[in-house]
């Protein structure tokens, strides 16, 4: 890692090798008395105090500027840091104009089929000494014939979490999934049906003896039921007070210590896209271009898809609408591989290894990268870098967390056409994520922020995982041993929501697929880097989370006739009592929910330029049928995806992504209802005229509506017996396009 220097810098060096331009180190603290901040230099090996290096340069007659910037102060300075080359001295950084605003290799380009030799860090070895291609940093760039291979990335095999089993081989485990689900369900069908039924009279008469000894004794009522009661109320109380609170100062400026003023991070946001209306995207860089962090430390990592024949066009004109707004603008291009899942890990994990590597090579230190991975909908509050800032200033040691903000999908709640079920769903999954900021512990879900160190600690993503959001929140666990490893940001990121129920479906059971993390845990059993305490702990933290809460929710009791037999034979006051307590909870869960509710609306959300408020009258009467709308979208958008999904992991490993519409219906290209591509080439619509077997044209997957319409279509025209003419076939194409 090179020489490691606090307070005076060090004399020694494991091997010497001469350097042509030394380069300053920005070291903090003011040791030799000057009044002023440190600076050391690499020459030959050897450091050097500033001191020094100006008495060096001056014997040499060297101009101190142009040996490296010998006492400057720009901000690129603070993420400098030595690193060994191959040759055993100490690479730095130098400034000039890089040559390509790609990393990696540059897109196809499609106008002439022409595209660039490069090399996929994930896929292949290390490319040899001396090659080098289209690579940049925000200090500067290394020309190719100065390029030496990075020595982290040759300490990555024994490093961090390298060498943990992959997804894949958690296959042979997914066939266990169904069972295990299926054991919540069958366990309690055998007691309610089987054994209860014969104990009805025992239950009835317990629960009248100690509601009444209970009720009966002052003591036990105290201790019972008043002080659980009021320890609730206090509780939600704190909860709610200390949540509101923070999120109000998330409004604010963060309040960063002076003394941390020049240990400020170099924000690196990394937005993968794959066709992705140009809409959304100015949405997303307009947010990240209103920060209140200077630009000079804000980079954009675009993260394209080789599949996406518009990226590169996407890439230009978005480089050339926000030339000069950021300290760099960027773009990888992700090939899919046979190994590889479709999907964001795969995406993200090869955008940051490029980013890591050209990082290493420019001498930036990748503990002071903040990177923020987050969807291409996302719209930052002005001051969300300011406090991620702030939140990893203020632990003891940043670089091994994970920062969460809280989860919120309104940014097209009041859209038409709109599904209450989806809406409510969509209410209750934001509002459950975000009352666990404070006091609760969750995983981080589509937008979350690390550091480059700590992505290259947990040996990146996974490339065949789907749920990367998930399985990212398990790997820092591993590595911070099961403590918690989200630290809250209190700064609203505000993405879209998904409309259509069908839609929304389609991507419930993409969420589902997060338990594919149970047989990834069972896989790293015994691993040398995983620890048995840690492993269990998250092991049973997924299973009740991923499969059990879905598999048994709690209310299936009152399907069954022996709860009524209880109910109803029990004696009234212990009727009472119990529904007075449910009550209770009820609103007392209720009341917490519709304050923080109404908090975020009109109070965070108040002047967010983009997201139209709902009426107050409207969110009344969402919350007036809470109960039922709770009911509806909890099984038809929780429970039945994950089932499914359950069934599909016992069928086949495989899972087929599809990316959640976005934008408005006029912003995104026409699909189905399903997410999946709408219209058909008119070669094909006449080859199925022509010849009506199936096997003429591949299948497309199609929404109900559409596959409806162009049944009674081609039923009608089957009627006829003359051959159909283009006008004709021309008419059904638009009528299925408009359907």
């Amino acid at each position: 890692q090179g020489i490691a220097m606090r307070g005076k810098a060090s004399r020694k060096a494991e091997e010497r090798a001469p350097l042509t331009t030394p380069t300053s180190i920005w070291v903090p603290g003011d040791d030799d008395g000057d009044g002023d901040d440190d600076f050391a230099t690499a020459v030959d090996g050897f450091c050097y105090t500033e001191q020094e290096l100006l008495g060096m340069c001056r014997a040499a007659a060297v101009d101190p500027e142009a040996a490296g910037g010998i006492g400057s102060r720009s901000p690129c300075s603070r993420w400098m840091r030595p690193l060994p080359s191959e040759e055993g001295g100490l690479t730095l950084p130098r400034s000039s104009s890089p040559s390509s605003p790609w990393i990696g290799r540059p897109p196809v380009d499609t106008a002439n089929g022409a595209s660039t030799e490069y090399h996929d860090c994930c896929l292949a070895p290390p490319p040899a000494a001396g090659h080098r291609s289209g690579t940049r940093s925000p200090v500067g760039h290394v020309s190719p014939n100065t390029f030496t291979a990075s020595p982290h990335k040759a300490r990555s095999e024994g490093y961090g979490l390298a060498g943990l089993p992959l997804q894949r081989d958690a296959w042979r485990f997914y066939k266990l999934l169904l069972p295990i689900a299926l054991l919540g369900p069958i366990l309690t069908c055998v007691m309610m049906l089987l054994v209860l039924p014969h104990y009805v009279a025992d239950v009835i008469r317990v629960i009248d003896t100690v509601v009444e000894s209970v009720l009966t004794s002052p003591f036990l009522c105290i201790m019972l039921i008043a002080v659980p009661a009021v320890a609730g109320l206090v509780m939600n109380v704190l909860n709610i007070g200390a949540l509101l609170l923070r999120l109000h100062r998330g409004l604010q400026p963060a309040p960063l210590p002076p003394s941390l003023a020049c240990c400020e991070l170099l924000h690196v946001v990394v937005i993968p896209a794959y066709k992705e209306p140009l809409e959304v995207l100015h949405r997303t860089l307009d947010s990240l271009a209103s920060q209140t962090v200077t630009r000079e430390r804000v980079v954009i990592l675009l993260a394209l898809e080789d599949a996406d024949r518009g990226a590169s066009a996407t890439f230009e004109h978005l480089r050339q609408r926000y030339k000069g707004t950021f300290a760099g603008f960027w773009g990888t291009v992700h090939t899919l591989q046979p190994h590889e899942e479709a999907g964001k890990a795969s995406n993200v994990n090869t955008a940051v290894r490029l980013l890591y590597e050209s990082i290493v090579v420019d001498g930036i230190d990748p503990e002071a990268v903040m990177m923020t991975v987050c969807d291409a909908d996302s719209t930052f509050a002005p001051r969300f870098l300011e406090h991620l800032e702030c939140a990893f200033h203020r632990q003891p040691d940043g670089k091994d967390f994970l920062y969460d903000s809280p989860l919120n999908t309104w940014g097209n709640f009041l859209d038409k056409p709109f599904n209450w079920i989806v809406l409510h769903h969509e209410l209750k999954r934001c509002l459950a994520h975000t009352s666990t900021m404070f006091l609760g512990r969750a995983p981080c879900y589509s937008n979350y922020s690390l550091t480059l160190a700590l992505a290259h600690k947990m040996d990146y993503w996974t490339v065949d995982n789907v749920p990367e959001d998930i399985h990212t929140y398990n790997k820092v666990s591993l590595i911070n041993r099961a403590a918690l490893p989200t630290v809250p940001v209190y700064s609203l990121i505000v993405n879209d929501l998904v409309p259509g129920m069908s839609d929304r479906f389609v991507q419930a059971k993409r969420h589902s697929w997060g338990i594919t993390e149970v047989p990834w845990l069972m896989a790293i059993y015994g691993h040398p880097k995983v620890e048995f305490r840690t492993w269990l702990g998250l092991l049973l933290q997924s299973l009740s989370t991923e499969i059990m809460a879905a598999s048994l929710p709690v209310n299936i009791t009152l399907f069954f006739p022996v709860t009524w037999q209880i109910v109803l034979g029990i004696a009234p006051l212990a009727r009472y009592f119990l529904l007075a307590v449910m009550i209770y909870a009820f609103v007392l869960s209720a009341v917490a929910e519709n304050i923080l509710l109404f908090f975020v609306w009109y109070v965070l959300l108040r002047d967010h330029p983009t997201i139209r408020k709902p009426r107050v009258l409207t969110l009344v009467a969402m919350r007036l049928f809470d109960w039922p709308l709770e009911t509806v979208s909890h099984a038809a958008l929780y429970i039945a995806p994950r089932w499914l999904m359950l069934a599909r992991a016992f069928r086949t490993p495989h899972f087929r992504y599809v990316c959640a519409p976005k934008g408005s219906a006029l912003q995104r290209p026409a699909k189905s209802s399903g997410g999946w591509l709408m219209t058909r080439s008119l070669s094909n619509a006449v080859a199925r005229v022509r010849s009506p077997s199936r096997t003429s044209s591949p299948r497309v997957p199609r929404s109900p509506a559409t596959w409806v319409a162009s049944k009674r279509f081609w039923r009608d025209r089957r009627r006829h017996a003359e051959m159909i003419s283009t006008p004709d076939i021309k008419e059904a194409a638009g009528a299925i396009g408009a359907v």
